[in-house]
């Protein structure tokens, strides 16, 4: 099962993927593996502090991994079996992409998230694995004013779409209310 959580910054996403995550995980005895997608270099101090705080609210039972990579997820989830895996976030894994693939478009970010879809879904058949997938929505506000900002939004709408084509469920969250979408 893919499960698709998706809201503003801020409005629980993180809390509320934990939260079905932890009872998925008792009444099916599985383990929990949270895939953080920022790699921590220590050079950023306010965000160091945003992952500390993360931490703090994970269950220590749960396996953290992390990677920064699109195409590491899918490949990741494939290794993992019976488990339920939390992906936070596609936020994080569009900005990396945009930052190191040589002009990001619609069209390879499609291709890259489609790739990953395709992999999650074999690693939920063949797995016995759940997945749920947190993003921010970002097409909600004006638009931005400048390129970078706006081809970002452009591309992490585009993979927002993609995720909620092909998931099971789709919530959308709104100051801590999830609002069940699919």
């Amino acid at each position: 099962m893919l499960i698709f959580i998706l809201g503003g910054v801020r409005s629980g996403k993180s809390k509320y993927a934990g939260e079905i995550a932890d009872e998925i995980s008792k009444n099916e005895n599985k383990k929990v593996i949270y895939i953080a997608t920022y790699r921590n270099d220590g050079k950023d101090a306010e965000m160091t502090e945003r992952i500390e705080k993360h931490k703090k609210h994970r269950p220590d039972e749960w396996t953290a991994v992390e990677t920064g990579k699109i195409s590491d997820v899918g490949l990741k989830i494939k290794e993992i079996r019976d488990a339920i895996i939390i992906i936070d976030c596609m936020t994080l894994l569009v900005s990396n992409f945009l930052f190191e693939v040589k002009n990001a478009d619609e069209d390879k970010i499609t291709n890259e998230i489609e790739k990953m879809l395709k992999e999650i879904r074999e690693g939920i058949k063949k797995n016995n694995n759940k997945v749920i997938i947190i993003s921010n929505e970002v097409g909600q506000g004006v638009i931005p004013a400048n390129k970078i900002s706006r081809k970002y939004a452009d591309l992490l709408g585009r993979a927002n779409q993609l995720i909620a084509k092909h998931c099971a469920q789709f919530y959308f969250m709104f100051a801590g209310i999830p609002n069940k979408i699919k």
